[in-house]
């Protein structure tokens, strides 16, 4: 796996790393990869969530879409938006439009 960032991932690895300065914690993976779903790629999901994790964004396929279940107003999910909202998701959410 490649340690540098593709550009067009680079703004979302750096809000979840601001966010996440010690790496994300297992519990809000899932959490993480579904308040992020509507607004990327299923790779390019995964991909950002392997360059977090450490791992090949092809063992991560199945893990995004297991998140994109999961139902967007469930409290982890609302959690890890308000987090990821100091470090600019609003924003963030904004570029796909």
């Amino acid at each position: 796996m490649s340690t540098r960032v593709p550009d067009y991932l680079e703004s979302a690895v750096s809000m979840l790393e601001s966010a996440y300065p010690d790496g994300i914690p297992a519990e809000d993976v899932l959490p993480v990869m579904r308040a992020l779903y509507d607004h990327m790629s299923d790779r390019g999901l995964a991909k950002t969530m392997g360059f977090m994790l450490g791992q090949d964004y092809a063992l991560l396929l199945n893990r995004v879409y297991e998140a994109a279940q999961m139902d967007e107003s469930a409290a982890p999910v609302q959690a890890v938006v308000r987090l990821l909202e100091r470090h600019g998701y609003t924003e963030w959410c904004d570029e796909d439009s």
